[in-house]
């Protein structure tokens, strides 16, 4: 059987002992016939699958590499909001300008201004309590040609941690920032964005946000199928 980009083999499937509880192999069929028909192909059923059930390896992101745009070609995609300043917003099918499947972000600022995406997802006393106090780390391939402008950022609504900025080189450069979220944190804000000055464009794909002080590769969210 074809298992897309990730590789691997195809999973065994284990029988459930009678009268006790379900083996691994049945635990994970839901998973995988959820995967089976992902643009992203099937993963190998290593790590890539068990990490995500301890949150581990789990992209917490939904729409990370772009794939999803409701039919627009303009405008935020799918899960992502605008951000604070002037810009514009453009999907990006150029092989050239993607790293995982075949769409990314391409985002403008307005000249003087600053431009930002992002997504954020709620922490309170109910919602998500036990994120407060943890690790995450952010990782998004960003492309774009002129130095120090681009860069993405983690906010928790208490402070602020940011990724060093992009070279400028012209090609993907993998941007990193892990931020301990405050005890007092009421969000998990990912902010995909570029500095005040003269209007540039920055090319943003698979974006992928984790628990733990370690970027991992990519990996699209599993709810990601819902919006096919």
């Amino acid at each position: 059987m074809p298992l897309g980009r990730f590789g691997g083999s195809a999973p065994t499937a284990v029988s459930t002992p009678a009268g006790g509880s379900p083996s691994s192999g049945d635990l994970m069929k839901d998973p995988i016939d959820l995967l089976q028909n992902s643009p992203y192909g099937m993963p190998a059923i290593t790590s890539q699958m068990y990490l995500p059930g301890a949150n581990y390896g789990f992209n917490l992101i939904k729409n990370g590499s772009f794939e999803f745009w409701n039919g627009a070609t303009a405008g935020d995609p799918p899960r992502w909001d605008t951000g604070t300043g002037g810009q514009t917003l453009a999907k990006n099918t150029t092989a050239a300008d993607v790293r995982d499947g075949s769409t990314s972000l391409n985002l403008t600022n307005a000249a003087s201004s600053e431009a930002s995406e992002l997504q954020t997802l709620t922490i309170s006393s109910t919602i998500n309590p036990t994120w407060r106090g943890s690790y995450v780390t952010m990782s998004v391939w960003v492309k774009a040609s002129t130095a120090s402008r681009v860069f993405v950022r983690i906010d928790d609504n208490v402070g602020t941690s940011d990724s060093v900025l992009h070279s400028g080189s012209g090609v993907f450069e993998l941007l990193v920032v892990t931020r301990l979220l405050d005890v007092a944190a009421t969000a998990l804000r990912v902010e995909l964005r570029i500095v005040s000055g003269s209007a540039i464009t920055a090319t943003f794909d698979s974006v992928m946000v984790v628990f733990g002080q370690t970027p991992v590769s990519f990996s699209p969210h599993i709810n990601d199928l819902a919006l096919a």
